[in-house]
Protein backbone atom coordinates (compact mmCIF):
# COMPACT_ATOMS: atom_id res chain seq x y z
CA UNK A 1 0.00 0.00 0.00
CA UNK A 2 1.35 3.61 -1.09
CA UNK A 3 2.02 6.30 1.35
CA UNK A 4 -1.19 7.63 0.04
CA UNK A 5 -3.30 4.68 0.41
CA UNK A 6 -2.36 4.85 3.87
CA UNK A 7 -3.67 8.23 4.56
CA UNK A 8 -6.70 7.61 2.74
CA UNK A 9 -9.78 8.27 4.85
CA UNK A 10 -11.55 4.80 6.47
CA UNK A 11 -15.25 5.22 8.18
CA UNK A 12 -16.63 2.07 9.75
CA UNK A 13 -20.10 2.38 9.88
CA UNK A 14 -21.70 -0.67 12.20
CA UNK A 15 -25.86 0.10 12.18
CA UNK A 16 -28.04 2.50 9.94
CA UNK A 17 -31.24 2.88 10.95
CA UNK A 18 -33.76 4.72 8.60
CA UNK A 19 -37.56 5.15 8.70
CA UNK A 20 -39.02 4.77 5.38
CA UNK A 21 -35.88 6.90 4.51
CA UNK A 22 -33.57 7.57 1.37
CA UNK A 23 -30.05 7.41 3.07
CA UNK A 24 -26.84 7.86 1.44
CA UNK A 25 -23.11 8.00 2.81
CA UNK A 26 -20.53 10.45 1.58
CA UNK A 27 -17.15 10.19 2.71
CA UNK A 28 -14.49 13.09 1.88
CA UNK A 29 -10.96 13.87 1.70
CA UNK A 30 -10.03 17.13 2.06
CA UNK A 31 -6.78 18.88 3.85
CA UNK A 32 -8.01 22.35 4.79
CA UNK A 33 -6.91 22.49 8.62
CA UNK A 34 -9.18 25.28 9.43
CA UNK A 35 -13.08 26.07 8.75
CA UNK A 36 -14.87 29.14 8.39
CA UNK A 37 -18.74 29.69 8.84
CA UNK A 38 -20.40 31.10 5.37
CA UNK A 39 -23.19 32.81 7.86
CA UNK A 40 -21.78 36.03 6.18
CA UNK A 41 -20.49 37.22 3.20
CA UNK A 42 -16.68 37.65 2.79
CA UNK A 43 -17.26 42.04 2.69
CA UNK A 44 -15.31 44.12 4.33
CA UNK A 45 -16.77 45.56 7.56
CA UNK A 46 -17.62 49.04 7.18
CA UNK A 47 -15.20 51.39 9.15
CA UNK A 48 -17.55 53.80 11.12
CA UNK A 49 -17.47 55.38 14.40
CA UNK A 50 -20.33 54.00 16.53
CA UNK A 51 -22.58 56.34 18.44
CA UNK A 52 -26.40 56.39 18.54
CA UNK A 53 -29.27 59.07 17.94
CA UNK A 54 -32.30 59.61 18.54
CA UNK A 55 -34.95 60.11 15.28
CA UNK A 56 -38.66 59.44 14.43
CA UNK A 57 -39.87 59.62 11.33
CA UNK A 58 -43.24 60.98 11.29
CA UNK A 59 -46.20 59.14 11.17
CA UNK A 60 -47.03 59.15 7.63
CA UNK A 61 -44.00 58.26 6.31
CA UNK A 62 -43.83 54.99 8.73
CA UNK A 63 -45.31 51.72 6.51
CA UNK A 64 -46.61 48.30 7.74
CA UNK A 65 -44.37 45.56 8.65
CA UNK A 66 -42.82 43.81 5.78
CA UNK A 67 -43.05 39.89 5.52
CA UNK A 68 -40.54 37.65 4.61
CA UNK A 69 -41.98 34.79 3.22
CA UNK A 70 -43.80 32.20 4.57
CA UNK A 71 -41.89 29.23 6.17
CA UNK A 72 -38.20 31.09 5.90
CA UNK A 73 -35.47 29.00 5.53
CA UNK A 74 -31.83 29.59 5.85
CA UNK A 75 -30.94 33.28 4.56
CA UNK A 76 -33.55 35.10 3.36
CA UNK A 77 -32.72 38.30 1.07
CA UNK A 78 -35.78 40.90 2.31
CA UNK A 79 -34.24 43.99 0.61
CA UNK A 80 -31.82 44.19 -2.80
CA UNK A 81 -31.73 47.67 -4.68
CA UNK A 82 -29.07 48.92 -7.13
CA UNK A 83 -31.01 51.96 -8.19
CA UNK A 84 -30.93 50.94 -11.79
CA UNK A 85 -35.03 51.81 -11.75
CA UNK A 86 -33.93 55.02 -12.49
CA UNK A 87 -35.92 56.04 -8.77
CA UNK A 88 -35.78 55.57 -5.26
CA UNK A 89 -38.24 52.71 -4.68
CA UNK A 90 -41.33 54.02 -2.80
CA UNK A 91 -41.69 50.32 -2.06
CA UNK A 92 -38.77 49.79 -0.24
CA UNK A 93 -37.78 52.96 1.21
CA UNK A 94 -38.94 55.60 3.34
CA UNK A 95 -37.24 59.37 1.97
CA UNK A 96 -37.15 61.94 4.66
CA UNK A 97 -35.71 65.16 5.31
CA UNK A 98 -36.71 66.86 8.52
CA UNK A 99 -35.09 70.01 7.97
CA UNK A 100 -36.39 70.96 4.44
CA UNK A 101 -39.49 68.68 3.86
CA UNK A 102 -39.64 67.73 0.42
CA UNK A 103 -36.66 70.12 -0.88
CA UNK A 104 -33.76 67.53 -0.74
CA UNK A 105 -34.24 64.06 -0.56
CA UNK A 106 -31.96 60.78 -1.59
CA UNK A 107 -32.53 60.71 -5.44
CA UNK A 108 -30.92 58.84 -7.94
CA UNK A 109 -28.36 59.91 -10.79
CA UNK A 110 -26.22 58.28 -13.29
CA UNK A 111 -23.34 58.13 -11.49
CA UNK A 112 -21.02 54.62 -12.00
CA UNK A 113 -20.25 52.52 -9.21
CA UNK A 114 -16.54 51.30 -9.56
CA UNK A 115 -16.81 47.95 -7.62
CA UNK A 116 -19.25 47.37 -10.48
CA UNK A 117 -18.79 48.01 -13.97
CA UNK A 118 -22.41 46.99 -14.80
CA UNK A 119 -23.41 49.85 -12.43
CA UNK A 120 -24.80 52.80 -14.37
CA UNK A 121 -27.01 54.64 -11.54
CA UNK A 122 -26.29 55.38 -7.77
CA UNK A 123 -28.28 56.92 -5.25
CA UNK A 124 -27.22 60.49 -4.41
CA UNK A 125 -27.79 62.05 -0.70
CA UNK A 126 -28.79 65.52 -1.98
CA UNK A 127 -30.40 64.16 -5.44
CA UNK A 128 -33.81 64.43 -4.72
CA UNK A 129 -36.66 66.69 -3.64
CA UNK A 130 -38.18 69.74 -5.49
CA UNK A 131 -34.62 71.42 -5.03
CA UNK A 132 -32.34 68.39 -5.14
CA UNK A 133 -33.96 67.21 -8.30
CA UNK A 134 -32.10 70.15 -10.23
CA UNK A 135 -28.32 69.36 -8.70
CA UNK A 136 -26.11 67.36 -10.83
CA UNK A 137 -23.02 65.82 -9.29
CA UNK A 138 -19.55 67.48 -9.96
CA UNK A 139 -21.02 70.56 -10.54
CA UNK A 140 -22.80 71.49 -7.08
CA UNK A 141 -21.89 70.74 -3.80
CA UNK A 142 -24.35 70.11 -1.13
CA UNK A 143 -25.95 72.99 0.92
CA UNK A 144 -25.92 73.88 4.56
CA UNK A 145 -28.30 71.91 7.02
CA UNK A 146 -29.06 68.86 5.37
CA UNK A 147 -29.98 65.71 7.12
CA UNK A 148 -31.56 63.17 4.49
CA UNK A 149 -32.88 60.03 5.29
CA UNK A 150 -33.36 56.88 3.54
CA UNK A 151 -34.66 54.10 5.65
CA UNK A 152 -35.39 50.35 4.97
CA UNK A 153 -37.78 48.17 7.16
CA UNK A 154 -39.34 47.57 9.29
CA UNK A 155 -38.75 43.95 8.73
CA UNK A 156 -40.03 41.28 10.73
CA UNK A 157 -37.51 38.97 12.38
CA UNK A 158 -38.97 36.91 14.54
CA UNK A 159 -36.57 33.73 14.88
CA UNK A 160 -33.91 35.71 13.27
CA UNK A 161 -30.99 34.18 13.85
CA UNK A 162 -28.10 36.18 12.02
CA UNK A 163 -28.44 39.52 9.40
CA UNK A 164 -26.02 41.37 6.99
CA UNK A 165 -26.26 44.66 5.53
CA UNK A 166 -23.53 44.57 2.53
CA UNK A 167 -23.63 47.90 0.40
CA UNK A 168 -21.31 50.22 -1.72
CA UNK A 169 -20.88 53.98 -1.07
CA UNK A 170 -18.54 56.62 -1.82
CA UNK A 171 -18.16 59.80 0.19
CA UNK A 172 -16.84 63.70 0.02
CA UNK A 173 -17.51 65.54 2.86
CA UNK A 174 -15.67 68.42 4.79
CA UNK A 175 -14.80 67.54 8.41
CA UNK A 176 -18.36 67.93 10.59
CA UNK A 177 -20.29 66.57 8.16
CA UNK A 178 -21.31 62.98 7.77
CA UNK A 179 -22.35 59.96 6.03
CA UNK A 180 -24.02 57.38 8.47
CA UNK A 181 -25.64 54.16 8.48
CA UNK A 182 -28.14 53.39 11.34
CA UNK A 183 -29.64 50.25 12.39
CA UNK A 184 -32.79 50.64 14.66
CA UNK A 185 -35.02 48.51 16.65
CA UNK A 186 -37.97 50.87 16.94
CA UNK A 187 -37.55 53.05 14.13
CA UNK A 188 -36.47 55.62 16.55
CA UNK A 189 -33.51 54.93 18.68
CA UNK A 190 -30.58 54.21 16.31
CA UNK A 191 -27.21 52.67 16.80
CA UNK A 192 -25.02 54.62 14.27
CA UNK A 193 -21.92 54.21 12.18
CA UNK A 194 -20.48 57.85 11.15
CA UNK A 195 -18.05 58.49 8.46
CA UNK A 196 -16.85 61.83 7.07
CA UNK A 197 -13.44 62.75 4.20
CA UNK A 198 -12.94 61.15 0.97
CA UNK A 199 -13.28 58.05 0.55
CA UNK A 200 -13.80 55.97 -3.55
CA UNK A 201 -16.14 53.37 -4.04
CA UNK A 202 -16.26 50.40 -1.44
CA UNK A 203 -18.15 47.41 -0.77
CA UNK A 204 -18.61 47.42 2.96
CA UNK A 205 -20.73 45.00 5.37
CA UNK A 206 -22.09 45.50 8.61
CA UNK A 207 -23.18 42.26 10.83
CA UNK A 208 -26.65 42.51 11.60
CA UNK A 209 -26.79 39.77 14.50
CA UNK A 210 -26.56 42.32 17.85
CA UNK A 211 -29.34 44.29 16.40
CA UNK A 212 -31.91 41.01 16.46
CA UNK A 213 -33.97 42.19 19.54
CA UNK A 214 -37.31 42.07 19.65
CA UNK A 215 -39.62 41.47 16.49
CA UNK A 216 -39.12 44.30 13.97
CA UNK A 217 -35.55 45.75 12.38
CA UNK A 218 -35.08 48.85 10.34
CA UNK A 219 -31.94 50.01 8.14
CA UNK A 220 -31.32 53.84 7.09
CA UNK A 221 -28.33 55.51 4.92
CA UNK A 222 -28.12 59.01 6.46
CA UNK A 223 -26.01 62.50 5.12
CA UNK A 224 -26.31 65.26 7.22
CA UNK A 225 -24.09 68.47 6.83
CA UNK A 226 -23.25 71.45 9.36
CA UNK A 227 -24.60 75.64 8.76
CA UNK A 228 -21.64 75.60 6.06
CA UNK A 229 -22.06 73.30 3.50
CA UNK A 230 -19.44 72.85 0.79
CA UNK A 231 -19.77 74.49 -2.44
CA UNK A 232 -17.35 72.00 -4.54
CA UNK A 233 -18.11 68.41 -2.65
CA UNK A 234 -20.54 66.02 -3.62
CA UNK A 235 -21.54 64.24 -0.51
CA UNK A 236 -22.21 60.53 -0.31
CA UNK A 237 -23.15 58.08 -3.28
CA UNK A 238 -24.62 55.12 -2.35
CA UNK A 239 -25.00 51.62 -4.32
CA UNK A 240 -26.18 47.88 -4.94
CA UNK A 241 -27.46 47.36 -0.87
CA UNK A 242 -28.72 44.17 0.10
CA UNK A 243 -30.00 42.98 3.84
CA UNK A 244 -29.79 39.04 4.40
CA UNK A 245 -31.26 37.84 7.20
CA UNK A 246 -30.94 34.07 8.32
CA UNK A 247 -33.68 31.84 10.10
CA UNK A 248 -33.46 28.43 11.65
CA UNK A 249 -34.02 25.77 8.68
CA UNK A 250 -37.94 25.41 8.36
CA UNK A 251 -38.01 23.01 5.34
CA UNK A 252 -39.95 20.08 3.66
CA UNK A 253 -37.52 17.66 2.13
CA UNK A 254 -37.97 15.72 -1.46
CA UNK A 255 -39.19 12.45 -1.41
CA UNK A 256 -38.07 9.95 -3.39
CA UNK A 257 -40.14 9.10 -6.43
CA UNK A 258 -42.43 5.69 -5.95
CA UNK A 259 -41.28 3.53 -9.15
CA UNK A 260 -40.37 0.23 -9.37
CA UNK A 261 -36.78 -0.84 -9.27
CA UNK A 262 -34.75 -0.82 -12.25
CA UNK A 263 -33.09 -4.03 -13.33
CA UNK A 264 -28.85 -3.30 -13.34
CA UNK A 265 -27.47 -2.51 -16.84
CA UNK A 266 -23.58 -2.72 -17.98
CA UNK A 267 -22.07 0.71 -18.03
CA UNK A 268 -18.76 1.87 -17.87
CA UNK A 269 -19.40 2.91 -13.99
CA UNK A 270 -20.97 1.23 -11.12
CA UNK A 271 -24.44 0.29 -11.49
CA UNK A 272 -27.56 -0.01 -8.97
CA UNK A 273 -27.89 -2.81 -7.38
CA UNK A 274 -31.63 -4.19 -6.83
CA UNK A 275 -33.25 -3.26 -3.59
CA UNK A 276 -36.31 -4.74 -1.82
CA UNK A 277 -39.68 -2.59 -1.73
CA UNK A 278 -40.04 -0.21 1.02
CA UNK A 279 -41.08 -1.45 4.29
CA UNK A 280 -41.63 0.41 7.54
CA UNK A 281 -38.04 0.27 8.80
CA UNK A 282 -34.78 0.13 7.40
CA UNK A 283 -32.34 -1.39 9.20
CA UNK A 284 -28.30 -2.51 8.32
CA UNK A 285 -26.01 -3.26 10.60
CA UNK A 286 -23.53 -4.84 8.01
CA UNK A 287 -23.18 -8.45 9.61
CA UNK A 288 -23.06 -10.35 7.02
CA UNK A 289 -22.37 -8.02 3.59
CA UNK A 290 -22.84 -4.41 2.68
CA UNK A 291 -25.53 -4.96 -0.19
CA UNK A 292 -26.95 -3.33 -1.78
CA UNK A 293 -24.95 -0.49 -0.63
CA UNK A 294 -22.83 0.84 -3.93
CA UNK A 295 -21.16 3.83 -5.00
CA UNK A 296 -23.67 6.63 -6.54
CA UNK A 297 -21.98 9.71 -7.39
CA UNK A 298 -18.43 10.61 -6.81
CA UNK A 299 -15.92 13.58 -7.84
CA UNK A 300 -13.95 12.85 -11.39
CA UNK A 301 -11.02 10.85 -10.82
CA UNK A 302 -11.95 9.55 -7.40
CA UNK A 303 -10.24 6.80 -6.20
CA UNK A 304 -11.89 4.33 -3.27
CA UNK A 305 -12.52 1.17 -1.94
CA UNK A 306 -15.79 0.17 -0.50
CA UNK A 307 -15.66 -3.01 1.21
CA UNK A 308 -17.01 -5.12 4.13
CA UNK A 309 -15.01 -5.72 7.20
CA UNK A 310 -16.82 -9.20 9.01
CA UNK A 311 -18.07 -9.38 12.50
CA UNK A 312 -14.46 -11.36 13.51
CA UNK A 313 -13.14 -7.96 12.94
CA UNK A 314 -14.04 -5.67 16.11
CA UNK A 315 -13.53 -2.04 17.11
CA UNK A 316 -14.49 -0.40 20.42
CA UNK A 317 -16.99 -3.99 20.80
CA UNK A 318 -18.65 -3.35 17.54
CA UNK A 319 -18.13 -5.65 14.96
CA UNK A 320 -19.43 -6.09 11.51
CA UNK A 321 -18.65 -2.94 9.41
CA UNK A 322 -18.89 -0.96 5.99
CA UNK A 323 -15.70 0.41 5.72
CA UNK A 324 -15.08 3.16 2.49
CA UNK A 325 -11.44 4.39 1.92
CA UNK A 326 -10.81 7.46 -0.60
CA UNK A 327 -7.07 8.15 -1.78
CA UNK A 328 -7.58 11.08 -3.81
CA UNK A 329 -7.33 14.98 -2.08
CA UNK A 330 -10.78 17.31 -2.72
CA UNK A 331 -12.85 13.81 -3.08
CA UNK A 332 -15.94 12.51 -2.24
CA UNK A 333 -17.86 9.25 -2.88
CA UNK A 334 -21.17 8.83 -2.14
CA UNK A 335 -22.58 4.88 -1.51
CA UNK A 336 -26.39 4.57 -1.08
CA UNK A 337 -28.89 1.44 -0.53
CA UNK A 338 -31.44 3.38 -2.46
CA UNK A 339 -33.91 2.93 0.49
CA UNK A 340 -37.66 4.32 -0.08
CA UNK A 341 -38.39 7.84 1.11
CA UNK A 342 -41.39 8.55 2.85
CA UNK A 343 -42.90 11.76 4.05
CA UNK A 344 -41.75 13.72 6.99
CA UNK A 345 -41.96 13.02 9.88
CA UNK A 346 -39.14 10.19 10.05
CA UNK A 347 -35.95 9.39 11.82
CA UNK A 348 -32.35 8.28 10.59
CA UNK A 349 -29.36 7.27 12.51
CA UNK A 350 -25.63 6.21 12.39
CA UNK A 351 -22.88 5.50 14.27
CA UNK A 352 -19.82 6.28 12.58
CA UNK A 353 -15.49 6.78 13.42
CA UNK A 354 -12.72 8.37 11.73
CA UNK A 355 -10.00 5.80 11.58
CA UNK A 356 -6.54 6.90 11.22
CA UNK A 357 -7.82 10.40 10.62
CA UNK A 358 -5.90 13.70 9.76
CA UNK A 359 -6.96 17.54 9.92
CA UNK A 360 -9.92 17.93 7.36
CA UNK A 361 -11.18 14.42 6.61
CA UNK A 362 -14.88 14.22 6.81
CA UNK A 363 -18.29 12.05 6.33
CA UNK A 364 -21.33 12.90 5.56
CA UNK A 365 -24.83 11.56 5.86
CA UNK A 366 -26.85 12.52 3.13
CA UNK A 367 -30.91 12.34 2.97
CA UNK A 368 -33.50 13.53 1.05
CA UNK A 369 -32.58 12.76 -2.09
CA UNK A 370 -34.44 12.61 -5.96
CA UNK A 371 -34.44 9.57 -8.10
CA UNK A 372 -35.81 8.84 -11.19
CA UNK A 373 -36.07 5.23 -11.22
CA UNK A 374 -33.36 4.66 -13.34
CA UNK A 375 -29.97 3.12 -13.04
CA UNK A 376 -28.13 4.90 -10.11
CA UNK A 377 -25.35 5.79 -11.19
CA UNK A 378 -26.32 6.46 -14.78
CA UNK A 379 -23.24 8.21 -17.14
CA UNK A 380 -23.66 11.48 -16.34
CA UNK A 381 -24.82 11.38 -12.89
CA UNK A 382 -28.38 12.97 -13.85
CA UNK A 383 -30.78 10.41 -12.68
CA UNK A 384 -30.34 9.91 -8.78
CA UNK A 385 -28.32 12.46 -6.10
CA UNK A 386 -29.11 15.83 -8.06
CA UNK A 387 -30.65 16.89 -5.28
CA UNK A 388 -30.04 16.29 -1.20
CA UNK A 389 -29.29 17.14 2.05
CA UNK A 390 -26.19 16.71 3.58
CA UNK A 391 -25.13 16.45 7.22
CA UNK A 392 -21.07 16.86 7.31
CA UNK A 393 -19.05 15.65 9.99
CA UNK A 394 -15.05 16.94 9.92
CA UNK A 395 -12.15 15.61 12.32
CA UNK A 396 -10.01 18.52 14.06
CA UNK A 397 -7.27 17.81 16.81
CA UNK A 398 -5.85 20.95 18.29
CA UNK A 399 -3.92 21.02 21.69
CA UNK A 400 -7.06 20.25 23.50
CA UNK A 401 -7.56 16.97 21.62
CA UNK A 402 -9.82 15.88 18.91
CA UNK A 403 -13.37 17.41 18.31
CA UNK A 404 -15.95 17.65 15.61
CA UNK A 405 -17.02 19.95 13.01
CA UNK A 406 -20.62 19.66 11.75
CA UNK A 407 -23.01 21.69 9.43
CA UNK A 408 -25.57 20.89 7.52
CA UNK A 409 -25.68 21.96 3.58
CA UNK A 410 -28.90 21.66 1.15
CA UNK A 411 -27.24 20.68 -2.19
CA UNK A 412 -29.48 22.15 -5.41
CA UNK A 413 -25.90 21.35 -8.11
CA UNK A 414 -22.79 20.09 -8.97
CA UNK A 415 -20.24 21.93 -10.29
CA UNK A 416 -18.26 20.08 -13.81
CA UNK A 417 -16.01 18.26 -11.37
CA UNK A 418 -18.96 16.96 -9.75
CA UNK A 419 -18.11 18.87 -6.31
CA UNK A 420 -21.86 19.30 -4.83
CA UNK A 421 -22.75 23.11 -4.65
CA UNK A 422 -25.56 24.87 -2.37
CA UNK A 423 -25.94 26.97 1.12
CA UNK A 424 -24.76 26.14 4.56
CA UNK A 425 -28.15 25.26 6.69
CA UNK A 426 -26.59 25.08 9.94
CA UNK A 427 -23.17 26.80 10.20
CA UNK A 428 -19.59 24.97 11.12
CA UNK A 429 -20.73 23.95 14.77
CA UNK A 430 -18.14 22.67 16.99
CA UNK A 431 -18.76 18.95 18.25
CA UNK A 432 -17.52 17.88 21.37
CA UNK A 433 -17.19 14.33 20.40
CA UNK A 434 -14.53 11.86 18.95
CA UNK A 435 -14.34 8.13 18.55
CA UNK A 436 -17.86 6.53 18.10
CA UNK A 437 -20.49 9.15 17.16
CA UNK A 438 -24.21 8.35 17.24
CA UNK A 439 -25.62 10.82 15.11
CA UNK A 440 -29.45 11.29 14.91
CA UNK A 441 -30.78 13.18 12.09
CA UNK A 442 -34.88 13.72 13.04
CA UNK A 443 -36.78 15.46 10.60
CA UNK A 444 -39.96 16.37 12.47
CA UNK A 445 -43.92 17.27 10.89
CA UNK A 446 -43.32 20.97 10.24
CA UNK A 447 -40.47 20.03 8.17
CA UNK A 448 -37.71 21.24 10.78
CA UNK A 449 -34.76 19.26 10.68
CA UNK A 450 -32.52 18.86 14.22
CA UNK A 451 -29.35 17.27 14.50
CA UNK A 452 -27.91 15.01 17.32
CA UNK A 453 -24.43 13.99 18.15
CA UNK A 454 -24.20 11.39 21.01
CA UNK A 455 -28.01 12.65 22.16
CA UNK A 456 -26.50 16.57 22.24
CA UNK A 457 -28.08 18.41 20.17
CA UNK A 458 -26.70 20.61 17.55
CA UNK A 459 -27.28 23.80 16.30
CA UNK A 460 -30.49 25.79 16.53
CA UNK A 461 -32.48 22.23 18.14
Amino acid sequence: MNLLKQRGLKYLIPATIAALLIFAVVWTFRQATTKVSASLPDVPAFEGEVGSRYFEFPETENTGLIPVVDNPSNWVTVLEDDFESGVIDGAKWNNYNPNNPGQILWGVRAVTNSQNPASQNSAWGIGGGSVGDGYTPGQDGYPANVDTWLRAGPYNIAGVVEGSLVFSYSVEADAGDNFRVAVSNDGSNWTTFDTTGTIDWTTSSISLTPYLNGNLLYVAFNFQSDDSGSLNKTGAFIDDVSIELRYPMQTHLPVIAHEPTPTPVATATPVATATPPPSNFYLDNFTNTIVPWNARRWTNGASYNLQHIPTNDCDGGRCGFLQLNVSNKSSYVLVSPMAQSRSIPYNVQTVAIFKEPENGHGYSIIFGGDWNGQPCPNANFTSCFNHYYEMRAEYNKNDSGPYINMKLKRIDSHDSNNQNIGPDLIPWTKVNASGWVKWDVTVNAQGKICIAANKAPVGDC
